[in-house]
């Protein structure tokens, strides 16, 4: 599994839906979108992985979501095997993108550290401040035209762990059952409940779920896929 992280709104889930190749992640030019994991099967030169989405990591906001969002993303770094954390090549270095360093050294996983929106060799150039982090390498890509993206996929698959064989496909032929309901209502705690874990972003507040989200579950030998909406 390859988990991808970053402060809110530098272009995660972008990356994550050209990864895919489909549009999985809802994508909007504002912070805060994604609230949980999203997995997809995707592939680096011929090696099968999961691509883990995550929400915006902001330690330093005191929303309520927002620490949630900070639990999804641990719990995304606990169970993938490598890390892409992505930041905006265009803006000026942040205390998040200190702590967010921080936090992927502290976890001891393999990183890959990307420049996003980098959509030109000027912009590229511009993003060689993010050295400043003390990476030792850094990927200037532009996620919404696909620069850069192959020299990405090269990456993951060299830092993938070597399986003996094929990733299974989790949705092929497996039940989808989707949960429906006014806002409020309970669904993503339904979900939580039958997963066993906090999957899905739970709050008083309607529209905590802001797009759909597949959870593969298993009970007494059957295998389904619950969509949260």
């Amino acid at each position: 599994m390859v988990a991808i992280v970053g402060r809110p709104n530098v272009g995660k889930s972008t990356l994550f839906n050209k990864l895919a190749r489909k549009q999985i992640a809802v994508v909007q030019d504002e912070p805060g979108v994604t609230r949980d994991r999203h997995y997809a099967d995707c592939w680096a030169l011929g090696k099968e992985y999961v691509l883990i989405d995550t929400g915006g990591f902001d330690p330093f906001d005191d929303d309520p979501r927002t620490a949630g969002i900070a639990s999804q993303v641990k719990l995304a770094l606990a169970e993938c095997d490598a890390v892409i954390c992505v930041f905006d090549g265009t803006t000026e270095l942040t205390p998040t993108d200190h702590e967010a360093v921080a936090l992927l050294r502290d976890a001891g996983k393999p990183v890959i550290y990307v420049a996003n929106k980098a959509d030109s060799q000027r912009s590229a150039h511009e993003a060689m401040k993010l050295y400043e982090l003390g990476m030792e390498e850094l990927l200037p890509i532009s996620a919404l035209h696909s620069r850069g993206l192959g020299e990405l996929e090269e990456r993951i698959a060299e830092v993938l762990p070597e399986t003996d064989g094929p990733a299974e496909e989790l949705d092929e032929g497996i039940p989808r059952v989707a949960i429906v309901g006014r806002p409020n209502a309970g669904k993503s705690s339904m979900v939580n409940r039958l997963v066993g874990e906090e999957r899905q972003l739970v709050d008083d507040r309607p529209g905590t779920t802001v797009d759909s989200v597949d959870t593969l579950v298993e009970r007494d030998g059957h295998r389904l896929v619950l969509i949260d909406t």
